[in-house]
């Protein structure tokens, strides 16, 4: 899961270079402040005029956002999620995982990824990717 996030930052950064060196554009995507797909869509948005509102990709880009929020707290907290004392108002995490198939707490505040979000993580990615290169082609 954490490489399929990778993939996608990387695919990304990789169309932000391509479009500046090809439309010439005086600001390159490193020149912005942000990280990873956040600071690339900024750079799509901005430079190539890219629409994040249509045809499906605002959704798409939601789901991404979700996949960011599990992919940080498998890589910064080691999957570890500090549960809410309050089961009436969970985290942003914990949301996420209670309401996305294929997520799931194992010995309690582990994350535990199946297959399903695994293969729904990679047709989302797909659908993103299809999606931003036509608009972009």
């Amino acid at each position: 899961m954490v490489s399929l996030y990778s993939f996608l930052e990387k695919q990304m950064h990789v169309l932000c270079k391509r479009l500046e060196k090809t439309n010439k554009f005086p600001i390159s995507v490193t020149d912005l402040k942000g990280d990873g797909v956040v600071r690339s869509k900024i750079y799509l948005s901005k430079m190539a005029g890219i629409s994040f509102d249509s045809n499906g990709m605002n959704g798409h880009w939601s789901n991404i956002i979700k996949l960011n929020k599990v992919r940080n707290q498998i890589v910064h907290e080691e999957d570890f999620v500090k549960r809410s004392d309050d089961p009436k108002n969970p985290s942003q995490i914990e949301k996420i995982v209670i309401s996305s198939n294929g997520l799931s707490f194992a010995l309690g505040n582990q994350i535990k990824v199946e297959r399903e979000y695994i293969d729904c993580s990679i047709d989302t990615i797909e659908a993103f990717l299809t999606e931003l290169y036509e608009q972009t082609l």
